[in-house]
């Protein structure tokens, strides 16, 4: 098992949902104020952008090994695994695009704080 950083759509699913089975919620976050969140043909994406982020709600599971590759195998084949530092100064990996497609086709979602609050 292992901490890993949700923000984007399995923040969206009830946490006894089928796609988190295998994963055990820990808790609510913020991420620092150094991230901006992006709609990339519809999938969330996070650029680290330093000055002029934004905190952005996240949350934290314990995740299986197992579950988490698999969790991996559904984003989209350009997304990485990268370690998203906390308001706490914590670092939990997540996942994101590369920045230069975020930049080119991106749209700046960062005012709604959440993927949840874009979406809903």
């Amino acid at each position: 098992m292992g901490l890993k950083l949700f923000y984007g759509t399995l923040t969206l699913l009830p946490h006894e949902a089928p796609e988190l089975e295998g994963a055990t919620f820990v808790e609510r976050v913020r991420t620092a104020p150094r991230y901006r969140l992006f709609s990339l043909d519809d999938f969330p994406a996070l650029l680290e952008q330093g000055d002029g982020g934004f905190h952005i709600d996240a949350e934290i599971w314990d995740v299986s090994e197992t579950r988490w590759q698999e969790l991996l195998l559904q984003e989209p084949p350009e997304y990485y695994v990268f370690p998203i530092e906390l308001e706490d100064g914590r670092r939990v990996d997540g996942v994101t695009a590369p920045p230069e497609l975020v930049t080119s086709r991106g749209v700046d979602v960062s005012s709604h704080r959440s993927w949840k609050e874009y979406v809903g």
